[in-house]
Formats: C-alpha cells, structure tokens, sequence
C-alpha cells in the first residue's frame, strides 16, 4: 500500500512544478520591483525618531510612528534632510515607496525621503521621549519566546513555575481561574500581590522575583478600568525591559491602550484570555505528546521489524561466511599436515648432514694439532739454530773489530817503517786475519 501511495504520489508531483523557497522569493522579489510605486511621491505624517546612525552611511534607517497608536514605518533619509528634525517631532515626509522582499518571506515598505517639513517641534512630551528610547532598547535586547520556553517544559514533563502579580485589591484572580480551567495540574502558579497604583513597589518585585530566579515566567495580571496608568510610569517600564526572566502582560480590556504591553515579551488580551492561554498549551503540549509518543511507537516497531530484517540477512550471510571459514581451515589443516611431514624428513637429513659434519670437523681438528705439534717442534729447532748464529756473529763481530784494531796498529807501524819489505809482511799478515775472519762466518 505504501509503494502505491508513493507512485501515486510521484506521478503527482511529476505533474506540477516545484519551487525552492530561494526561487520563489526571487519570483516575486522580481514582481514587486516591476510593479513598485517608486515613480509616485507619497507624503506621510507623524511622530518621528532617529535610530543608530554611523556618519560613514549614506542614509539613515528612522522611523516614523503613527501619532494614535504604535504602529510605524521605516524611512530612509539622506543625512541632509535628517539634521533638521528632532526625536519626538511631528513631521510631514515626501518620498517614493519601495516594497523590499526580505529573506523570511515578509514584505517591508520603506519611504526613501526626499522631502521633510517640521508641523510640531515637540509632538510628544519628555516622558513619551524616553518611553520611546526604553522600547527601542528593548528592541535591540529582544523579545524572549516565551511560547517555546514553557512549552519546552511541558515537553519534558516537567512543570513550569510561573509567578501571577495581582492588584492587591483586584478580583481578576477569578477570571484567571475561569480561563485556565485545569491548566494548573501541569503549570505550578504562584499567587502574589502588590498595589498596581504604587510604581516603585510594581518595580521592586518584579525585580526580586526576576533576582530570586525561580520562575520561568512572571504574569501582570488586572482587570480594565482606571489605575493601569501606573504600569506606564519609567520605573516600571526601565524594570520590565532589564528583566532577564519572561514578562508576561494581561493588563486591561482588549481596545485599552497601554505602554507597557509594547515592551512585554506576551501580551494576553485580559486576564481570562491568559487562562485560557495556559489551558490551551497544556492541551496542545499533550496532544503532540501523544501523538509523538504514538508515532515514537509506529517508529520504533518499524525500526524493530528493520532490525530484524537486517539480523536475518547478516546470521545468513554469516552462515555462509562460516562454511567458506570452515571449508578453508580444512584445507589449511590438510597442507599444514603435509608441510610438518616434509619439514620432519628435512630435519632428519640436517642431523644426519651434522653428524657427517661433526666427525669430518673432528678429524680435521686432530690433523690440525699434529701438524701444529710438528711446526712448533720445526720452530723450536729453527730457535736453537738462530741463537747459535747469533751467538758465532757476536763471537765473529768482536774478532773482527779486534782485527780492525790491530791493522790500524800496523798500518801506523808500516808508516814508520821505512823498510818495504816489512810493509808487505804487514799486508800479508792482514790479508790472513781477513781471511781466517771471512771463513769463520761462513
């Protein structure tokens, strides 16, 4: 069924053409470009306010807001013509709209400004002033999700501890409690009072409660009429945007206008739609629980039956793979075998080949000693013989230096002598010694 689902599904989509996101932001960024208002000046009027600006910029990116609600548009005005306006004036601005495309599929209007007139220097008072810079920098802090947050809580099957501020004398309470019906078995809510018409003490528990860091939520919580003013004064204001803990604002009637809710980071009309808000999540948290949890079901039963699919092919495929191992050990235990039979008969020729060597080494080791015994017999003899050479040279040398002496001797006679025939008696007598000294060396 599911493969026909899928044809199905396949010749479906073969019939109709596919966008990317990418692509269909192009097509009608293209669309908005042709068909822009540009060409036609537009002049718009309210409460203007200057946001950052660097001086290396070409334009500024204002804002202009409307001068009965908080509704406003973004402008871009060059530096020249913003030098003349001041935060807080009514201003009357000429320009051409233009509709940019942005990324997360929103349309933006912007007025490029090409003219600016002053109606009113100063349209709002200080305090509006300054109301206006603690909602921009709430901006620039950031709005906290707070749906996210709580239901992330839920989720995990945990309770989220929120913090309900109530008028000291307000009845709002029931109101409350008709709305969130049974939210409270999942919400674990804490009941507190303070006088709404006191700023200061407004703002001096919201601030412990956000200190005291066991809330993951705090709700204001009153009913219409006179006295919600005092919300809007700028200790409560200043108090609210540095809260680090979610603010949750359910303040008044639906069509009553307040500052403070600009600056929540949710607003609930009244404080029964804040119940019902409650019960609502609660509701919704479980229901994708259970349906989760029904799928985590389907899913681990397919991913089960998977598993086993799987493990059937694999203990197959390693059957297979124990027969090929087993038919190869056999194979390798038979050639061991043969190899260990051939190495045995290799060995026993070694031993027999060392035996044959052993023997020879020994015979060859006794010839070496007799003919070593012989040489050093020879040698000993040839020693002998060489001290009795050395002995007549030593014996011959002193003769003969004897000799040499006595033949000077007579040479110095025979100078003396003036008789000739003495001189070769002389001679003859030394031509003797030598000769009887040449034959002792022999």
């Amino acid at each position: 069924m599911n493969d026909i689902t899928h044809t199905q599904t396949n010749n479906i989509v073969s019939n109709i053409q596919i966008f990317q996101p990418s692509e269909i932001l192009n097509i009608f960024s293209d669309y908005l470009a042709k068909n822009a208002t540009s060409s036609k000046v537009t002049f718009i009027r309210g409460i203007y306010f200057k946001k950052k600006f660097d001086a290396s910029w070409k334009y500024a990116y204002d804002i202009v807001r409307d001068e009965n609600d908080q509704r406003e548009i973004t402008i871009v005005i060059p530096p020249s013509l913003r030098d003349g306006l001041k935060d807080g004036a009514l201003v009357l601005l000429g320009g051409n709209i233009n509709r940019a495309l942005k990324d997360n599929g929103t349309i933006q209007l912007q007025l490029y400004v090409t003219r600016a007139d002053v109606v009113q220097e100063q349209a709002i008072s200080e305090e509006d002033m300054k109301r206006a810079e603690i909602r921009n920098a709430k901006s620039r802090i950031g709005y906290k999700n707070v749906d996210s947050i709580l239901e992330d809580i839920l989720y995990r099957g945990q309770k989220p501890r929120v913090a309900l501020v109530f008028a000291t004398t307000s009845i709002t309470m029931s109101d409350f409690n008709a709305g969130k019906d049974a939210a409270s078995s999942q919400i674990d809510f804490t009941e507190l009072r303070v006088p709404f018409s006191k700023p200061q003490e407004v703002a001096g528990l919201l601030s412990k409660l956000d200190q005291d860091n066991s809330y993951d939520a705090i709700a204001l919580v009153r009913g219409g009429g006179g006295g919600i003013e005092a919300l809007d004064d700028l200790i409560v204001l200043e108090s609210v945007m540095n809260l680090t803990t979610p603010l949750i604002c359910a303040v008044g009637h639906v069509e009553e206008k307040i500052f403070i809710k600009n600056i929540a980071d949710k607003v609930a009309p009244t404080p029964n739609g804040l119940g019902a808000y409650f019960k609502d999540m609660v509701e919704s948290v479980a229901e994708k629980r259970s349906k989760s949890r029904a799928a985590l079901v389907e899913e681990v039963k397919k991913q089960y039956i998977q598993q086993i699919e799987t493990a059937e092919k694999q203990n197959k495929s390693l059957q297979e793979q124990i027969e090929k191992m087993t038919k190869a050990s056999n194979a390798a235990q038979e050639n061991f075998k043969k190899q260990s039979e051939d190495m045995g008969k290799q060995l026993q020729t070694l031993q027999e080949n060392l035996k044959s060597m052993q023997k020879s080494n020994e015979e060859q080791t006794k010839t070496f000693n007799d003919n070593l015994s012989a040489l050093q017999k020879t040698n000993q003899q040839l020693q002998e013989s060489l001290n009795n050479a050395t002995a007549q040279a030593t014996k011959a040398v002193a003769e003969l230096s004897t000799a040499n002496t006595r033949v000077k001797d007579i040479q110095t006679q025979l100078s003396k002598s003036q008789n000739k025939v003495t001189l070769w008696c002389a001679l003859a007598v030394v031509a003797i010694v030598v000769a009887i000294i040449a034959i002792a060396f022999n």
